[in-house]
Order: structure tokens, then C-alpha cells, then sequence
């Protein structure tokens, strides 16, 4: 990594804003140019480090050092050149207190976690909503165009879900499949049911921090079907789209909302106690974590919510379907647990979670006063 390929790579990522701002051809044809010539230096450079490496001459009592660095430095790069074909590490079993190494036996473990976070509801005691119900949702018509552009959208280079469809098949076949995918999605959405691909989940643990062999560090990420991704983007933009209409969502949530983020938020926040300071009066700053946030959604409380704000009718029977009757199982080196029943909760991973948990938690802070 030379000081000149470092300022090649400077100067692309400054082109690349520029046309990402402006949008025009012009910049973009210089991005795409640079971006040519920083990958031809980077491969130039790594041939020639790899071809350093690889050049060890015959050794002689005055080059037996340089003999010995040079060969280290080789077996170092092969080294690290090496994947290995195991994705999670040894995983141990609380259970029987033992290490497992073999993939089925780690897929049945990581699913054993991921189930037991599931929380028993109590359907019989739903709270109240405190304030009047909201006017129902407009009635929406799903489009072909509208499905033909979601599917150009899929990138070919995504896995596919538990129907086995190749992302590649939707993308470049959108216009032929498009026409019998809005049958699919009008018939699914007045029956308030979904194929049993679509429900359910092959579940990848993603490593998040801690020790590598112990299950709970590990969270559920969800490989779903795209086709009915394409069908939650459907639903989620048009459920938005009414929430935005009655301002339902509460104005101090900033997570998963666009032209919001953490950075919004802090900036309030430090506005707030800036204020507080010039006024000299306390500040009390408490800070939470919610533990298995996503995973501990209540079904029942949440489908309430949704009917109490609104999302009601046929909507209202396709997420109850797509809620209460999930099922997943953990994929891992080839091989997969059982599957178990989706009790509670929202998978991560699908398109609909972020704003089914912010719906979720959207009263929080209804009766906390300053």
C-alpha cells in the first residue's frame, strides 16, 4: 500500500461522493474511470508483494538470514491467505457440559438459545390503549409495474430462502414473473394466509461480541424467501405511508424513521441538556438496554397496536398470519436444526421488523413527564 495508491484511493472515494451529490454522467464515467485505475494498482501492487515473497534464492552462509526472514514471511501470507471451512467456532453445550465440533450438533444448540429467548404471552389480560382509536387504513391497489420494479431491485448476488429461488431468476425474469406474482399476492392477502415457504426462516448467528463458544453471543439473523420481501416492501410502504398521514409515530423516535438516526437524537439530546445547563437546572440522563428487543415482541400486543392505529382489514389478517404462524431452524455448514415455532417476537432480517417493533414500542414514553 504505497503513499500513491493511498492517494488514488483518497481521490476516488471524493469522486464517488461527488456523483453520488450530483448525479450526473459526467462524474460518474471519472468515479468508474478512477475506480479502474486504483483496482489495476492495488492487483499491480499485491502481484508484485506476492512475487517479492516468492522469490527465495538459493541459500549461502551470507544469505542464510534473509534466507530464513523471507521464508517466514512467506509461510506468513499463506497463512493467512488460508480459509478455514468451519463458520462458528466450537460451541459448548451448558447441558452436558461438553465442546461440540460437528455442525449439527452446534445448529442444534444455537437453535436451543435462540428458542428459549421466546416469551409465553398473556392473551387473556391486553392492556387498554390509552388514547381513541385511529381512522382505518386507506385501501391500496399492488401494481405489476410495481412488483416488476421491487424484483430489478433484488440483488443477484443475494441467497436464496427455503423455496430455493435464485435471486438471480427474479432479477433478470421480473417482467415474466411479475403478472403471477400479483395473482399470488392479492389471492395471499384477501385469505389472510401465506405459502408455507413464505413462514418459514433459515436462521444465520451472526457473532456479536464475547466469547466465541458460548451460544448466547450469538444473534439470529433470518434468510427468508425474497418473494415475500417484495410483498412486506409492498405493505410496509403503504403502512408508513398512513402513519406519516395521522402522525402516529411519536415525534421523539428516531430509530428505523427516515432522515433520522442516532445522530439526530444526540443532537436533541445535547440541545436539551444545554439548555438545562444555561438555566442551571438538573439533569437526569437514564440510559437502557433492551435485552433481546426484537426476539420478545409480544404477537398479541402487537396486533392490538396495529388494529388500535389503524392497520386493520386484510393487512391486519396477513401480518397476524405472518406473525403467529413462523417457523425457523439453524443452518450451519451444510447441515440444519429441527424446526421450532416462532412464539414471540419479529424475525431480523425481514423487511416489515423495523417498523413492527417501532409500532411495538411507540407508546413508551406516553406517560413520562419532564
Amino acid at each position: 500500500m504505497t503513499p500513491e495508491i493511498k492517494r488514488k484511493i483518497r481521490k476516488k472515494q471524493r469522486l464517488y461522493n461527488r456523483q453520488k451529490n450530483t448525479g450526473k454522467a459526467d462524474d460518474k464515467r471519472k468515479f468508474k474511470e478512477m475506480r479502474k485505475a486504483v483496482k489495476r494498482e492495488l492487483d499491480n501492487a499485491h502481484n508484485q508483494y506476492v512475487q517479492n515473497l516468492l522469490d527465495i534464492q538459493e541459500p549461502t552462509s551470507e544469505e542464510e538470514t534473509s534466507r530464513v526472514t523471507t521464508g517466514r514471511k512467506f509461510w506468513n501470507y499463506v497463512k493467512s491467505m488460508r480459509r478455514e471451512n468451519v463458520s462458528i467456532a466450537t460451541l459448548k453445550d451448558e447441558v452436558m457440559g461438553q465442546d461440540v465440533t460437528h455442525a449439527q450438533g452446534k445448529a442444534e444448540i444455537l437453535s436451543k438459545h435462540f428458542e428459549s429467548v421466546f416469551t409465553a404471552e398473556d392473551r387473556d389480560n391486553l392492556p387498554d390503549m390509552s388514547t381513541e382509536q385511529y381512522p382505518s387504513m386507506a385501501n391500496f391497489t399492488i401494481t405489476t409495474q410495481g412488483i416488476e420494479n421491487l424484483l430489478k431491485k433484488v440483488n443477484p448476488q443475494k441467497a436464496n430462502g427455503p423455496d430455493l429461488i435464485p435471486s438471480r431468476v427474479l432479477n433478470e425474469c421480473a417482467p415474466q414473473i411479475a403478472p403471477y406474482l400479483i395473482i399470488i399476492y392479492n389471492q395471499s392477502l384477501s385469505e389472510h394466509q401465506l405459502p408455507k415457504d413464505w413462514l418459514q426462516a433459515n436462521i444465520c448467528p451472526v457473532f456479536k461480541k464475547g466469547s466465541r463458544t458460548i451460544a448466547p453471543n450469538y444473534r439470529p439473523m433470518s434468510l427468508i424467501c425474497v418473494i415475500c420481501k417484495a410483498m412486506e416492501h409492498i405493505l410496509y410502504h403503504h403502512i408508513i405511508k398512513d402513519l406519516d398521514q395521522f402522525n402516529i409515530l411519536k415525534d421523539y423516535q428516531h430509530g428505523f424513521r427516515k432522515g433520522r438516526s442516532c445522530e439526530t437524537q444526540l443532537l436533541i439530546t445535547i440541545e436539551e441538556i444545554a439548555k438545562s445547563l444555561d438555566n442551571r437546572s438538573q439533569v437526569d440522563l437514564l440510559v437502557l438496554d433492551f435485552s433481546k428487543a426484537f426476539d420478545t415482541v409480544s404477537h398479541a400486543r402487537l396486533l392490538k397496536k396495529l388494529e388500535h392505529y389503524g392497520v386493520d382489514g386484510k393487512v391486519h389478517g396477513w401480518i397476524c398470519s405472518w406473525l403467529t404462524n413462523r417457523s425457523q431452524r439453524v443452518t450451519l455448514d451444510g447441515a440444519s436444526s429441527n424446526e421450532v415455532n416462532v412464539r414471540s417476537g419479529v424475525l431480523q432480517g425481514t423487511v416489515l421488523v423495523p417498523l413492527m417493533f417501532l409500532i411495538y414500542i411507540n407508546d413508551i414514553g406516553e406517560n413520562i413527564t419532564s
